[in-house]
């Protein structure tokens, strides 16, 4: 199929960006592929060697996206048929590659007017969805599990196997608490911090650079341990690299059939990158890894590393980073964590089915809301109004985008139409402000239409966008302003309303079946940005012409029921229980209940959802 798709642009039955369809669509079609995938004998033997109940979620995951470009082309057609569009009659078939998990399709299929149809000539090369893991693991050596190098002494790591049970998690946010951070579960935890373990796995996220010398001399002024795991990760020089000890091959027999053969691959890359994390895991006595990640196959393996050691294993953890609103059918694989740490119980409304095989849910707050506390933001928020109001503006509005793109559920239309319509406000009157938090860089890059009028935005003094963005937290905009909006169910706007402020998503994916149009539609969401200015126009001249707008103290409790600024601690001293039920000997589910025990007696047994 070649016809043109805008996934956000495009509408599904229910008005809703057609990208939200899709993805229920992959899910559904993953699922029913697994049901057959899981009756081949070398599935059997995969699954027996690794005891893992989440063994079936990588195998799902895989297959999703595998298939996800035909959920796409099926999904695309669907929407044509509805709208009366033009279509060929050689575009009413899907194509699809004759060999491997495609073989099955036919089986499972879900519409009859629009069939799947192989052909020789197509491969699947969508390297947005699949990524390219055979050749990485095809360098490295044959068999099932690895042959490994012997393992090296891997830089600063204190003496050799540690006693006491330690945390590990991989350097991406850094240590600095004023942003996205990797440690803001630490400072109240009451964890050792030589019972930490920062990994380095590859060069510095925000920069793309092999990560300074600065940052490691940061960590060990903490008294923390760390150790590098790929060449490149660091600046400073002649730092071994840790690989697993040497193993010995395991061989699963190949088998002859297509279908087999994908299954045996996809098997193997699981196997290996299973067979790495359980070596780590042991060689650092690591029972808990805690991830910033999420939508990985890498995550769902590094949990099946836990399972194989059984009760003297351990989990992984990681927190909410972003609002939820698709379900849990659409995020199947994506938060698979065995302790999540989320906002507030709303979550489970996400989470439920259990797709993501979570073993306990943890509500701690918004993870990074000490913030709204530090009197150094709150100072230079004020200097940012102070600043602004100078230049003649007396109403200041936050803005947040987002990435976007044909693939997206916010395609790039609706990025220039959310931009284009707030430049020309703050250009039409000169007592309008704007901050922009932008989420990279590239989001204002790729809009040519819109950026002629960012300059001249920028050039009145009352529009300021906001340096270094990449990992700054909303609120750093949000302080600066009366009033945040974010294109989207935006997790940007969330943030400053639950530190106190007024907040608005300017919705044009439109997601109608999302629970905050029934809060309060064309009050704190709206789904087009005509209705939103001038709702916003009203509101700056007259506020009690509509006094409700942007506010969210009905809901506060269902954003986050402790809005206290001790999110951290809860999540780090849920932690720090985990790893003294590992010192004192206890078998994983034992520290895992007698953690969510003590949870509940101290912050309410409705914000611990055992789900084992």
């Amino acid at each position: 199929m070649t016809l043109p798709y805008n996934l956000g642009e495009m509408k599904s039955k229910g008005g809703a960006a057609l990208r939200y369809e899709v993805e229920e669509t992959a899910s559904e079609l993953a699922i029913k592929l697994y049901q057959i995938v899981k009756t081949y004998p070398v599935y059997k033997s995969i699954a027996d060697r690794l005891q893992s109940s989440k063994t079936e979620l990588y195998f799902q995951k895989r297959i999703k996206m595998e298939i996800y470009p035909v959920a796409r082309d099926l999904c695309v057609l669907r929407w044509y048929k509805r709208n009366n569009r033009q279509i060929d009659i050689k575009d009413k078939f899907i194509l699809i590659p004759k060999h491997e998990i495609y073989l099955l399709l036919s089986q499972v299929w879900i519409d009859s007017e629009f069939p799947v149809q192989f052909s020789r000539y197509i491969t699947n090369n969508n390297n947005l969805f699949i990524p390219s893991l055979l050749q990485s693991f095809r360098s490295r050596g044959k068999g099932v599990l690895n042959v490994w190098n012997k393992w090296k002494y891997a830089g600063h790591f204190r003496g050799a196997r540690s006693k006491k049970p330690v945390i590990a998690l991989e350097y991406t946010e850094k240590l600095d608490l004023c942003r996205r951070s990797d440690l803001v579960w630490f400072p109240e935890s009451g964890i050792d911090p030589k019972q930490v373990l920062i990994y380095f796995n590859g060069p510095d996220a925000f920069t793309g650079k092999p990560i300074a010398d600065d940052d490691l001399r940061g960590i060990e002024a903490l008294g923390m341990n760390w150790v590098c795991l790929k060449p490149g990760s660091l600046a400073r020089k002649n730092i071994p690299i840790w690989r697993p000890a040497m193993r010995s091959k395991q061989k699963i027999a190949r088998p002859i059939n297509d279908v087999g053969k994908w299954i045996y691959k996809t098997g193997k890359e699981l196997l290996e990158k299973v067979g790495y994390w359980a070596s780590f895991y042991e060689e650092f006595n690591i029972k808990i890894h805690f991830i910033n990640g999420e939508g990985d196959l890498k995550y769902i393996a590094q949990s099946i590393a836990f399972d194989m050691n059984g009760q003297d294993s351990g989990f992984l953890a990681g927190k909410q980073r972003s609002e939820l609103y698709l379900s849990s059918r659409a995020l199947l694989g994506h938060y698979p964590r065995d302790v999540f740490f989320t906002w507030s119980a709303r979550s489970r409304d996400y989470l439920l089915p259990n797709l993501n095989r979570i073993k306990a849910n943890v509500t701690v707050g918004y993870p990074n809301d000490s913030v709204f506390l530090n009197k150094q933001k709150i100072d230079e928020a004020k200097k940012l109004n102070d600043e602004i109001r100078a230049q003649g503006a007396d109403f200041i509005v936050a803005l947040f985008d987002n990435i976007h793109n044909s693939s997206l559920h916010i395609s790039t239309e609706m990025m220039e139409k959310f931009y284009l319509a707030f430049f020309g406000w703050v250009l039409e009157d000169k007592s309008v402000g704007l901050v922009i938090k932008t989420k990279k860089p590239l989001v204002l890059e790729t809009l040519p239409k819109v950026l002629p009028l960012l300059e001249k935005a920028l050039a009145t003094g009352r529009c300021v966008m906001l340096e270094n963005a990449f990992g700054r937290l909303p609120v750093d905009a949000a302080l600066a302003g009366d009033m945040s909006v974010g294109i989207g169910i935006s997790s940007a706007v969330i943030e400053p309303v639950i530190a106190g402020g007024k907040g608005i998503h300017c919705d044009l994916t439109c997601l109608f079946s999302h629970e905050f149009y029934k809060w309060g539609n064309k009050r704190i969401i709206f789904d087009d940005t005509i209705g939103i200015i001038n709702a916003l126009k009203q509101y700056k001249t007259d506020k009690s012409s509509n006094p409700l707008l942007g506010d969210w103290a009905p809901f506060l409790d269902k954003l986050d029921p402790f809005r206290d600024g001790r999110a951290g601690e809860r999540m780090g001293v849920y932690l720090r229980w985990l790893l003294e039920g590992f010192d004192e000997g206890l078998g994983r589910e034992s520290v895992l209940r007698r953690a969510s025990t003590k949870y509940a007696e101290k912050w309410g047994g409705e914000n611990i959802l055992e789900l084992i």
